[in-house]
């Protein structure tokens, strides 16, 4: 089952900084409305190299209960003076 999703791409010249020329960089999103997050990000910054964020097997199911049950031999422990 898939989202539908947008595209946003964009180009923004960073200042430059000490002795080095100014950098392009390109940061490319593609964002959910359904989800109201973005499923990929991708940033190319000459200075730092590209970083990448993508989400991927997205389940729309309500997560398990059991990964909110409070453990068995959980305790909370006063010290009050």
């Amino acid at each position: 089952m898939g989202s539908c999703c947008g595209r946003c791409r964009r180009g923004i010249k960073a200042p430059a900084q000490h002795c080095t020329d100014a950098a392009k960089v390109t940061i490319e999103r593609w964002y959910s409305p359904e989800l109201q997050t973005d499923v990929m990000r991708k940033e190319v910054n000459p200075q730092f190299g590209q970083t990448t964020f993508q989400l991927t097997n997205i389940v729309r199911a309500a997560p398990d209960a059991s990964l909110f049950k409070v453990l068995a031999n959980y305790a909370i422990k006063s010290h009050m003076p």
